[in-house]
């Protein structure tokens, strides 16, 4: 009868402990399983923003690189700068090539297509063939952009020797 006891005894406790494995251990287990799922998800959320964040300090880089070329670029068409800094910078460029800027007129030309707005301009100079070609070398190496349309050149009827110079000038501005 003990031998029986034994046996009844060890299969009770064998189904107690299945029971225990099935309705203790195993939610357990499926928490760890799930726990390990959030780990490993986070894990490739974190590598992904490693990564990220590794692009971005490259293109920053890239960026910082390329500061100046950005920089001219702003000068080149400068924010709200108009018409009466363009007529300051033309005169700028008359002054130092040795023509006299006697009268300068403009007009903002249309709507901005893409931020950026075309602004057109005639400037009437008088000064010396020298002066002339100083004042384009200006033109074309002036930080802004500066596009000459139509030059015309005449003698000047006020001072003998000294040359009339009408120049149409083309310029942008980013408002």
């Amino acid at each position: 009868m003990k031998r029986l006891l034994r046996v009844i005894l060890s299969m009770t406790l064998l189904a107690v402990s299945a029971i225990g494995l099935v309705f203790i251990v195993w939610p357990r287990y499926q928490e760890l399983s799930l726990l390990r799922a959030q780990i490993e998800a986070s894990r490739e959320r974190l590598e992904s923003g490693q990564r990220t964040l590794v692009q971005l300090r490259e293109a920053e880089g890239m960026v910082f690189a390329h500061a100046q070329d950005f920089e001219k670029a702003d000068r080149a068409v400068p924010k709200d700068a108009g018409l009466p800094v363009l007529y300051e910078h033309i005169q700028q460029l008359g002054t130092g090539s040795g023509l006299a800027l006697t009268s300068i007129e403009g007009l903002r030309s249309g709507e901005p297509i893409n931020g950026i707005a075309a602004l057109t301009f005639q400037a009437e100079l008088t000064g010396s063939y020298d002066g002339l070609k100083s004042f384009l070398d200006g033109a074309r190496r002036s930080p802004r952009i500066l596009n000459v349309q139509t030059l015309e050149i005449s003698s000047s009827p006020q001072s003998p020797g000294a040359l009339k110079i009408v120049v149409e000038l083309g310029a942008y501005e980013a408002p």
